[in-house]
């Protein structure tokens, strides 16, 4: 018979080396370890991030990779991977040269009982988060600071969102009060309070507001 014209199917060693480059080519870095936690394959990614070469890594107990006393506090749940559960959290994965890299890694068990880990480095975004703490940081401090009451209001509706203390001590509600109110509870002439917020006006050189305790005031509102 001629075979010539039958379909060709890949043999185990091509389809292996396929997956192989499928692996190599993932953004992430790929660790699979078996039950024992031993690190019995690694992709590209996963010796860049980490710095050691595949033959450093390959036997190597997959907890050698992580911060030691991180993992007293948060160890490896192996438990919760033979429950059939995918454990996502954060660590910090030792570098080769000694640097701690803040990683975001996802495991799960396979179905020839192998676990596989996709980890990903963080660095980016954990320094984008404190940089953004850092400037609420300051922009509360500024917001407190400023000797004039603030409020910021939300302008359909009127509710007010957040105040400062001056805020607080000017109208004599406590912060939790304010944030439970809108900007026309504390208008002397809350008709025109409510045509101000409707029509978007930012600013009214008079309007007369009142303190918690029924005292009526001029203010300039900006």
């Amino acid at each position: 018979a001629d075979h010539r014209d039958l379909p060709s199917f890949p043999t185990r060693r091509s389809s292996d080396l396929l997956f192989r480059s499928l692996v190599d080519l993932a953004a992430d870095a790929i660790l699979t370890g078996n039950t024992k936690g031993e690190i019995i394959n690694a992709n590209k990614q996963a010796c860049e991030l980490s710095g050691y070469e595949l033959n450093e890594i390959l036997g190597q107990n997959i907890m050698f990779l992580f911060d030691k006393e991180e993992l007293i506090k948060t160890p490896l749940r192996y438990d919760l991977l033979l429950k059939g559960e995918v454990v996502r959290n954060e660590r910090l994965l030792s570098h080769k040269s000694g640097k701690k890299i803040p990683i975001e890694m996802n495991t799960k068990m396979l179905p020839d009982g192998n676990y596989q880990a996709i980890v990903r480095d963080v660095t980016s975004r954990k320094k984008a988060e404190a940089e953004l703490m850092e400037s609420e940081d300051k922009y509360r401090r500024l917001f407190e600071l400023e000797s004039d009451a603030i409020m910021l209001i939300e302008n359909q509706k009127g509710q007010i969102l957040e105040v400062n203390e001056a805020a607080s001590k000017l109208y004599g509600y406590s912060r939790e009060e304010l944030l439970k109110m809108k900007n026309v509870d504390l208008s002397a002439q809350k008709e025109e309070t409510r045509q101000v917020t409707s029509s978007g006006a930012n600013l009214i050189p008079l309007r007369w507001h009142q303190k918690k305790d029924g005292t009526v005031f001029p203010v300039e509102i900006t």
